[in-house]
């Protein structure tokens, strides 16, 4: 799962086109940090899918990975039309919906800490079959016609704690699979497996929806948590180890106070949130918006821009080079601003199209960037935790975009609200760029992410 999230279509067979062209992205003078001899040097590594299907420990995840974001996306279209199926209103949707979600906000950190001090492999076999457990019982519930809503909403709140438990896990057991010079192409090819997922599986939940009941599409959503914990069992990692002590406060705040040790992770963290808060604005205006100039096809038509940008961006994260991979993905999430702009107007559905697939394009970037860094340059004994303060920044603003976009607009007009979301996003991460730090954090030649600046001393957790 991305921390930036982007729903749109991408065809699988595409995924795996081989990319014959290499692009490297070299900074202007002014962001230019000085290069080492090794820099100047060392030969270059081509990024590829080919290097990493041929490393069997990689392809078990990522086929394990690819399988669980498919039932992933069976769940938020079946959920919904159980409910209203049942007799349940929009109310209810959001109940049962946000109860997992806001579990998952809960139980972040505690996981992160687990994660750090758990085999990681171990948590990601658990998380799968936690969450596989919750969607048979669901699938069980709706199937024998005893719907109840607190039951969902029970059932959900234990979903949200397997979601909680899975993040910060894989987030650290990337690096423990594949080679430093290749966790960028590995980001890039999970990016494009998860938007294929994103709506491949959305349509086939609604064939199975409409055709039978939601609680089939929940059982098959129940079975790819189960196939992906089998194959997980057949995982090897190369660091594998035995579980440790656990002094809860004490991990806690030693995650605080590495992350706060480190300038560019938490400056770039506070940009990020402002940028998915206006994600969240665009997903709730921009289908009102749309719906009185093209409609649901409009909106289905822009979805579908969004995937192939998402595509392309996966594809090419994994063969970009970038010597300042934070500053450019920082910089690349600026190119976001103009779809919110296009909904001023607002514009026609194709102009709105462009500016999707540039914005979804622009969002894998980023996270094939920021992923490859943080995975690179975080310890790994800690990586759990601090990814732990991401996913919760991430998850915290993105449904309060969703939540106070209608209210905003109201008080403010649609027209303001969208302009300052623009602003909110752009601004912050095209300032980021001034930043030392963060332009101290480079790539060698090799695809290997080098930092270049000291680490602070710690702020002290309160």
């Amino acid at each position: 799962m991305n921390k930036h999230q982007t729903v749109f279509f991408v065809p699988l067979q595409l995924a795996f086109a081989e990319v014959k062209l290499t692009v490297t992205v070299r900074s202007p003078l002014w962001l230019n940090a000085p290069m080492t001899d090794q820099d100047q040097t060392e030969p270059r590594v081509q990024f590829g899918r080919g290097e990493l299907l041929r490393q069997p420990q990689f392809r078990i995840l990522l086929l394990a990975r690819s399988i669980s974001f498919f039932g992933d996306s069976l769940a938020p279209i079946a959920i919904p039309f159980a409910v209203l199926a049942a007799g349940g209103s929009a109310v209810d949707v959001g109940i049962v919906l946000g109860a997992g979600t806001v579990t998952n906000l809960i139980l972040l950190l505690t996981a992160g800490v687990i994660a750090d001090r758990m085999p990681r492999r171990l948590l990601l076999i658990t998380s799968d079959a936690l969450q596989g457990v919750v969607m048979t019982a669901m699938c069980v519930v709706l199937l024998t016609d005893n719907y109840s809503l607190w039951l969902l909403v029970v059932l959900q709140v234990l979903f949200g704690a397997g979601m909680a438990l899975n993040m910060p896990a894989f987030t650290g057991i990337l690096p423990q699979v594949v080679d430093p010079s290749h966790v960028q192409a590995a980001n890039g090819l999970l990016s494009v497996t998860q938007s294929a997922a994103q709506i491949g599986g959305p349509a086939f939940a609604g064939i199975l929806v409409a055709a039978g009941s939601p609680g089939i599409a929940l059982g098959v959503d129940a079975a790819t948590f189960f196939v992906s914990a089998l194959l997980l069992l057949g995982l090897r990692v190369s660091t594998e180890r035995a579980a440790e002590p656990m002094r809860f406060l004490r991990d806690l705040k030693e995650g605080w106070q590495e992350m706060t040790r480190r300038r560019w992770y938490w400056v770039s963290l506070l940009a990020h949130s402002g940028c998915n808060f206006s994600i969240g604005v665009f997903s709730v205006l921009g289908p009102v918006i749309v719906s009185g100039n093209g409609g649901a096809t409009g909106w289905g038509l822009i979805s579908t821009a969004g995937a192939i940008g998402s595509l392309i961006g996966g594809v090419v994260v994994m063969r970009l080079w970038l010597r300042r991979p934070i500053v450019y993905g920082n910089l690349a999430v600026v190119l976001y601003a103009p779809s919110l702009l296009l909904l001023v107007q607002p514009s026609p559905v194709w102009a709105i199209m462009i500016g999707a697939g540039v914005a979804a394009f622009a969002i894998s970037i980023l996270n094939g960037a920021w992923n490859s860094a943080v995975q690179q340059l975080i310890p790994e004994a800690i990586l759990s935790r601090l990814s732990s303060y991401d996913w919760l920044i991430s998850f915290a603003t993105l449904p309060l975009g969703y939540t106070l976009a209608g209210p905003l607009s109201e008080a403010f007009g649609q027209s303001n609200v969208l302009v300052g979301s623009a602003l909110l996003l752009a601004l912050p991460c095209a300032l980021t760029v001034l930043d030392p730090t963060i332009r101290g954090v480079r790539a060698d030649r090799n695809g290997q992410i080098i930092k270049g600046e000291p680490i602070a001393e710690p702020v002290k957790a309160v």
